[in-house]
């Protein structure tokens, strides 16, 4: 584990300083037997899955039923941001026709790739600010 600093912080800074090599960062977080993880020496999108590996072996098996979640989570919310679409185009018909439909996610997923791409690095806070702005009067409305 870490030893404090000369102040008594356990400053990121006193972190890269005890330990110098940065490049194993993920073994120096975790404790010899990997029960114990400091998360904030992770960024974020690394946090979550150094916590699942706090679970020994089972840690595979967590992060992969993970991603498997939230892939399912993006492709169900997308297929019914596409019915929705399918349904207002086609003047309120409940059965709209699949290609149609397709038609409508491949829309979609191709705006959202080249928002993202048109972007540069700070296109996905970019495209979320839009969609909250987007999603604000309706707030109000309902």
């Amino acid at each position: 584990m870490l030893e404090q600093g000369a102040a008594g912080d356990k400053s990121l800074e006193a972190f890269e300083k005890y330990y110098k090599d940065s490049k194993n960062l993920y073994k120096m977080a975790m404790s010899e037997d990997k029960s114990i993880a400091r998360l904030s020496c992770f960024s974020v999108d690394d946090m979550w899955f150094a916590l699942m590996f706090t679970k020994g072996k089972l840690g595979i098996v967590l992060s992969v039923v993970s991603l498997f979640g939230i892939i399912l989570y993006f492709v169900t919310s997308a297929d019914s941001g596409s019915l929705v679409i399918d349904i207002m185009a086609s003047n309120g018909d409940q059965n709209p026709p699949r290609l149609q439909r397709v038609f409508w996610a491949a829309i979609e997923g191709a705006s959202a790739t080249a928002l993202l791409i048109a972007g540069g690095e700070e296109a996905l806070s970019a495209v979320q600010t839009a969609s909250i702005v987007t999603g604000l009067p309706f707030t109000i409305i309902l």
